[in-house]
């Protein structure tokens, strides 16, 4: 069925085949690389977040043990912490003055604190002291020492050999309120012993704050777990179902991601300065529906991208097409034996191009065809004349034979050479066996035409020879120098007073032979000339001349005829010139080696 299809509709289907799969795969690419890239701008934004919630906390605490290393740098404080005495009640309480001192000191650096915080001092013996901000001022708890001795947070503070503790969220049993508080402890120690503590505490709350966490939308959930994966901070829409999460995470990397759902994407990372693992679930359907609308504006987009393709290339197609149908019609209804023209015009069209390419070729083969017909038909009219010229030639032989005999016996010396030159001159005339001759053949043919013409004219002709025998044996038509030296006594020496002189000379130059025929006659007109070169240029454009065909059969071996002759023997490669100068008349002929 393809093969019956125009070349139009083939051309078409070649440019589908090829483009169509080209376009298809790079709009699936397309598709790919910008799906892929936005998941993992998902990622890099989800993962940034939390190393930026990791931040606002680490950077809090870091900020509380700085406040609690420069308590402990102070002199008056490890004067006073350092020789508190065992006492059955608090040794703060006992000493108001010592107690406001404390008090004071906890308040300066607690200043510039506005969340919901305070610092105590924890003796080894549990005697304590607290500094609150103004906004908890009044809600704290008042214990003995032996009911602080026996809560659970405080029993492994004093035996843990770390500068700084920081502790998971838990229950302030110094505070009335339920809210839960996270501390950084700083064990109060020289080389010998510990002393007590100091513990930086603040609410939950105020951690919340810092992490902004209360204006975000339902799709982050947030969440820190201790070296257990406990849950020790949970802020998430769904608090029943987050916590589930937590069971899934690998913890063999510090850092990481993994999707719970195609449309939930679990984000965590572990802090050095606390050991807390912080998660930040991200619900990633908004960017799911980003990547569909993308996926539908890449396939519309693509759709009409191909729909105009695909007019362009049935419009490009059809013009590829429509010069060779044109073409195609014209040589169906071409005439060999009419001029070709197929009105192309200039243009860079490869087509139109091919056409007039097309259209010289054919003029070309139709030139061809006039000059091989013309030229059969010469061949046959020369063949026929050749045959007639032959009519008997034994008899004309054999009548100078009987001359030369005759002469002989009455003793005349030049009628015998005279017939014997004029016999060598017939038979080299009349043998014809289309086949090419010697340039020495020409030579001692016309030597036999000049001896005859000598003898006629005795001391009114002289003639002279230079010749180059290394030319002896290049191949030539035959009959080519006869005409011209013919010439010359038909036209040359007709108007000339004698002695007449001829010049006879071949030569060779530039890898190519020459022969030049020099005479004192009268000189060719200049139209005579310049008819002669036309012919020429004509004869090595075509070889051939059809104009002239009824003059050439008049002339028979004449100058044109020789001209001709050489064109076709040599194929437009031969030289023909009539130069004259200082008074005499130079014929030049010549070709290739």
């Amino acid at each position: 069925m393809f093969k019956k299809l125009s070349y139009q509709y083939k051309l078409f289907i070649a440019f589908l085949v090829i483009i169509i799969p080209i376009i298809i795969a790079s709009g699936m690419f397309f598709y790919r690389y910008n799906s892929k890239l936005i998941r993992n701008n998902v990622e890099d934004t989800s993962i940034k977040t939390l190393d930026l919630y990791k931040a606002r906390v680490e950077s809090r605490l870091q900020e509380m043990d700085k406040t609690l290393k420069t308590l402990h740098a102070s002199e008056s404080f490890r004067e006073i912490a350092y020789h508190i005495p065992e006492e059955s009640a608090n040794y703060f309480d006992l000493n108001p003055s010592l107690s406001f001192d404390f008090k004071k000191i906890f308040l300066s650096a607690l200043a510039t604190d506005e969340t919901l915080s305070s610092i105590r001092y924890v003796s080894i013996n549990y005697d304590y002291v607290s500094g609150q901000t103004n906004s908890i001022a009044g809600k704290e708890h008042t214990l003995t020492k032996q009911q602080l001795s026996n809560h659970a947070f405080y029993e492994d503070i004093f035996t843990n050999p770390d500068h700084h503790i920081f502790s998971l969220p838990h229950e302030d049993p110094f505070s009335a309120s339920s809210i839960p508080v996270i501390s950084v402890i700083r064990p109060i120690r020289d080389n010998f012993q510990t002393y007590g503590f100091l513990e930086y505490s603040t609410s939950m709350d105020s951690i919340t704050d810092i992490l902004g966490l209360e204006n975000t939308d339902e799709s982050y959930s947030f969440a820190v777990l201790d070296e257990t994966n406990t849950v020790l901070l949970n802020i998430s829409q769904d608090s029943a179902d987050f916590p589930d999460i937590y069971e899934d995470i690998g913890l063999s990397d510090a850092d990481g991601f993994y999707y719970l759902d195609p449309n939930t994407l679990v984000c965590y990372s572990q802090s050095t300065l606390t050991g807390w693992t912080f998660v930040l679930q991200e619900n990633t359907s908004k960017y799911s529906a980003g990547i569909k609308d993308l996926t539908r504006l890449i396939i519309m987009t693509y759709a009409a991208a191909v729909i105009i393709l695909l007019i362009f290339l049935f419009i490009l197609a059809s013009n590829l097409a429509k010069p060779l149908r044109i073409l195609k019609k014209k040589l169906s209804n071409i005439d060999i034996n009419k001029e070709i023209d197929f009105n192309s015009h200039e243009t860079n069209n490869e087509i139109v191009l091919l056409t007039k390419a097309i259209e010289d070729s054919i003029n070309k083969i139709r030139y061809q065809k006039i000059q091989i017909t013309e030229e059969r038909n010469r061949t046959m009219k020369a063949h026929m004349n050749s045959m007639e010229a032959q009519i008997n030639p034994h008899f004309l032989n054999n009548t100078l034979a009987v001359i030369s005999a005759c002469s002989m016996e009455s003793g005349n010396t030049k009628v015998p050479k005279m017939c014997a030159e004029l016999g060598d001159l017939l038979r080299y005339s009349i043998h014809y066996n289309n086949k090419p001759v010697t340039l020495e053949n020409e030579i001692s043919n016309i030597k036999s035409f000049l001896y005859i013409m000598k003898t006629r004219y005795e001391d009114m002709l002289e003639y002279t020879w230079d010749l180059d025998e290394s030319l002896f044996e290049i191949e030539v038509p035959k009959l080519i120098l006869q005409p011209l030296v013919e010439n010359c006594f038909v036209h040359g020496f007709q108007e000339t007073s004698p002695p007449w002189k001829l010049h006879i000379r071949s030569f060779r130059k530039e890898n190519r032979w020459f022969v030049a025929i020099s005479n004192n006659g009268s000189p060719f007109p200049e139209t005579v000339i310049r008819y002669l070169e036309i012919q020429f240029e004509n004869y090595k454009k075509y070889f051939n001349n059809t104009s002239r065909s009824s003059d050439l059969e008049k002339k028979g071996l004449g100058l044109e005829n020789t001209i001709m002759r050489l064109a076709i023997f040599y194929q437009g490669k031969e030289y023909f010139k009539v130069l004259p100068h200082n008074q005499l008349t130079t014929i030049e002929i010549g070709g290739p080696l």
